[in-house]
């Protein structure tokens, strides 16, 4: 209901540009995600997927837009513009939301009729954040394990042909003979999530590169045993056309449907598809939340 408002807005927006000609004119640059120093690195990789973002001018919403954009803004003088990041929750592209951890872009323009004015907007971490990370740069010491039950293990790779982050990523290999793969995050302090709050955002970010699926998932451990949450799988890509992709995965929803939860741990699942070997590259897994 509230992206059709959005899009009904628009709607009445560019009618209203047509009959009145002479708008001011604002272009809106990619998003740059830089470091916020007071967090000193904790928040690992600035790898982004913010594509989008909710505009408003002096309060009042403009619209949703996919970046780059030039938007018509029906006034003249001065006004204050504030751009909000916005991601496809879950991988959803008709679900977007304002990422609700990073900052928003805040600048005053003089705005002139028939002018355009270009923004090139930045966000950063907000301050006093939670950050879980698993980078891949220590090719010892991983924050995954791999079930020995399974066929495939994760390890390290660095071909530079693929790496894009630090000095290296998680890679797991799978093909007739090693079909399946199971990981999960450590059974140590460092791998099992104790302090996640009932009804406040909580994000898992993924990077990823993959032939093929894979399924996300959380572990809960309650009074009863341990119960399995799958979440997202990420569909794998056609082999010679693969690229990096990033995806933001709410966790929200499984944390406030389990209270009586005693911790969680991430999971991995995946089970060869045929065909040739296909390989599933993963890196700057992170967990958000305040």
């Amino acid at each position: 209901m509230k992206l059709l408002s959005v899009f009904s807005l628009l709607f009445v927006l560019f009618a209203c540009v047509k009959n009145n000609p002479d708008p001011s004119w604002v272009q809106i640059k990619a998003w740059t995600l830089e470091a916020n120093a007071s967090l000193n690195g904790e928040e690992g990789s600035l790898s982004h997927n913010f594509t989008h973002a909710w505009v408003y001018a002096d309060g009042q919403l403009i619209g949703v837009f996919e970046l780059p954009v030039k938007i018509p803004i029906l006034d003249e003088g001065s006004s204050e513009l504030k751009i909000f990041p916005v991601i496809e929750d879950n991988g959803i592209s008709a679900t977007k939301k304002i990422y609700p951890f990073v900052k928003s872009y805040d600048i005053e323009l003089d705005l002139v009729k028939n002018e355009t004015i270009v923004v090139d907007p930045k966000t950063s971490y907000k301050d006093n954040l939670d950050f879980w990370v698993e980078n891949f740069d220590d090719s010892f010491n991983f924050k995954f394990d791999s079930d020995p039950n399974y066929a495939a293990t994760l390890i390290y790779g660095n071909d530079p042909q693929y790496l894009e982050w630090g000095s290296g990523y998680g890679q797991i290999s799978l093909s007739a003979q090693d079909s399946n793969f199971l990981g999960y995050t450590e059974n140590t302090q460092d791998g099992v999530f104790t302090d996640w709050s009932i009804g406040q955002d909580i994000y898992l970010e993924i990077d990823y590169r993959n032939t093929n699926a894979i399924v996300t998932g959380l572990i809960e451990t309650n009074s009863a045993g341990i119960t399995n949450h799958p979440m997202i799988q990420l569909n794998g890509q056609e082999a010679g056309k693969e690229v990096w992709k990033k995806i933001y995965i709410d966790l929200r929803e499984v944390v406030s449907g389990t209270p009586n939860s005693y911790n969680y741990r991430l999971y991995l699942l995946s089970t060869f598809e045929g065909g040739n070997p296909r390989d599933i590259l993963i890196d700057n897994v992170k967990v958000v939340h305040y």
